[in-house]
């Protein structure tokens, strides 16, 4: 499944999701994203290469060897790949976090 960029906020499932953030979307149909997508709602993600985000050159050439090779690739990756790793799915989970930092758009300013 796709990650998206959300350009607008969005109310899905009584859910607020900010402007900025990245999300796949799951709780939307297929429809309902590329509906999204055309009102300017939402992008799909320009997903850089995982060795590009400071500190991530090792961490980068060890998911290379699983061919994650950016960071959709990461945040989609299912928690089975911590076996493959050998770290601990919270550790993924972490790792995961913080790409999704280093992505996240800052959120507007206020005023």
């Amino acid at each position: 499944m796709a990650i998206y960029r959300v350009l607008r906020n969005l109310i899905v499932n009584e859910e607020r999701i900010l402007r900025g953030s990245l999300s796949d979307l799951a709780q939307v149909s297929e429809q309902g994203r590329l509906k999204l997508l055309k009102m300017g709602r939402i992008t799909r993600i320009e997903a850089p290469p995982l060795d590009v985000f400071p500190g991530w050159q090792f961490r980068a050439k060890r998911f290379a060897k699983l061919d994650i090779l950016n960071a959709e690739d990461l945040l989609e990756a299912d928690e089975s790949i911590s076996e493959q790793l050998r770290i601990k799915p919270d550790t993924l989970e972490r790792w995961k976090g913080e790409v999704r930092e280093l992505m996240q758009a800052p959120p507007p300013p206020q005023g």
